[in-house]
């Protein structure tokens, strides 16, 4: 139909030819269109002729079909009409080049994975004489683990064609991977040492890990009100059950976190309100059965309460529980 018009206005069928004529003379809207002889008719970029290599692969058959030159950036997308061929023009040479950065970073990312690889064997040196083999043993699967998720995401970006969006999503994921094998080592040797950590040096490492996830389309916001040392047990308990839903998160179009640590006479208590929704901005709720499943083992009471809003994550120790009645 804007074909048409577009004669209609050339030969004078339309009155005020000159207000809608403006439309086909804007240079940015790279339209052209041609006849069966391949001889240009119309162009709103004012285009005295189009690529040869172009025309002469034009499949006459064929009514949509898309052209790409070797250089890969500019395409040509050809659509059948009465009397001949539109044809506009599409330069991917912006895309391309993002292309080429996240590469460029996937490359980063290698690089650093084989950093932790090597950060992790010197760990592990250090633990032979300092902890035990089962403590060691723990330690190991806790971050390989890791290790094959960082792996697993890196392959994808790697050696599959995914889109710019998507590699933008793995290397996010990748982001909170990487940062929890290095909080969590840090951790884990803070406690073998019998090292002390403070509440504003615990919510230091926890609103870091909650930037690193921002990328991945999580927010979050943290509150540790406690204001001495906290127990190394609670710290490991706290930053595992944060990762556990930044994971589970990330699986999610858009997410919210709203994350409190409290201390009362020795007792902590720690809540977490959760938002989750997909693409089309709906609420999902997943996490009952997978969250009780990933800290039954522990000795902490965990109770999940859910609307249609949002979950409400609440976890206390047994022991204290107990004591205090």
């Amino acid at each position: 139909m804007v074909y048409l018009l577009e004669v209609f206005i050339r030969i004078n069928l339309i009155p005020g030819k000159y207000y809608y004529s403006s439309f086909f003379k804007m240079e940015n809207s790279n339209l052209s269109v041609i006849d069966n002889d391949f001889n240009l008719i119309l162009s709103t970029n004012n285009l005295n002729s189009l690529n040869e290599e172009v025309l002469k692969s034009i499949n006459p058959n064929l009514k949509s079909q898309e052209i790409i030159l070797d250089n890969k950036d500019i395409v040509y997308k050809i659509d059948k009409i009465d009397g001949g061929y539109s044809i506009s023009i599409r330069d991917l040479s912006l895309i391309n080049n993002l292309i080429k950065q996240i590469n460029n970073k996937t490359s980063i990312i290698n690089r650093q994975n084989n950093i932790l690889l090597i950060e992790e064997e010197l760990s592990k040196k250090h633990f032979i004489n300092k902890v035990s083999t089962e403590l060691k043993n723990k330690v190991d699967n806790i971050l390989l683990k890791k290790i094959d998720e960082i792996n697993y995401f890196t392959e994808m970006i790697s050696g599959l064609p995914v889109s710019v969006y998507q590699d933008y999503r793995l290397l996010s994921y990748i982001k909170i991977y990487i940062g929890y094998c290095k909080n969590k080592s840090s951790l884990i040797l803070k406690e073998v040492n019998n090292q002390k950590i403070t509440g504003d040096d615990f919510s230091i490492i926890l609103h870091n890990t909650i930037q690193d996830s921002f990328s991945a389309g999580i927010n979050g916001q943290i509150f540790v009100n406690v204001s001495d040392y906290i127990d190394m047990k609670y710290v490991q308990l706290f930053f595992d059950v944060i990762q556990f839903l930044l994971e589970k998160c990330i699986r999610f179009n858009k997410t919210s976190l709203f994350i409190r640590i409290d201390k009362k006479d020795d007792f902590y208590t720690y809540y977490s309100i959760i938002d989750t929704y997909d693409e089309k901005g709906n609420f999902i709720f997943e996490f009952n059965d997978a969250l009780k499943n990933n800290i039954k083992d522990l000795n902490f009471n965990c109770h999940l309460a859910y609307d249609d809003t949002n979950i409400l994550i609440t976890i206390k120790s047994k022991e204290e529980v107990i004591e205090n009645g």
